[in-house]
């Protein structure tokens, strides 16, 4: 999976990834979850496939029906803009 993001001004910031599938639990440890620092300027998030399909606790994401992709930050303090494109969810990603 590879999503481009886009940050203006000069301040990393956190991202949460977090992704499921039809069969999720609501259980955090039912789904993908997982934290990145982005950078100001154009970021490229590539997350292996694999990790996403083995992140459900005791089963396999069903990748043929995921239901949510969600991206969001946590414990904001301060308003921030990001730019989001590029979401691929596929086995081979070619990053340029």
């Amino acid at each position: 999976m590879c999503i481009t993001v886009f940050l203006p001004g000069n301040v990393d910031r956190n991202l949460n990834i977090r992704i499921n599938d039809v069969q999720h639990t609501q259980e955090y440890s039912d789904r993908f979850n997982r934290c990145f620092t982005v950078h100001p300027g154009i970021n490229k998030i590539i997350i292996p496939l694999d990790n996403v399909i083995n992140a459900p606790l005791g089963r396999k994401m069903d990748m043929n029906h995921i239901q949510t992709i969600c991206v969001f930050a946590r414990n904001v303090t301060d308003e921030f803009v990001a730019w989001f494109d590029d979401f691929i969810l596929e086995s081979q990603v070619t990053v340029a």
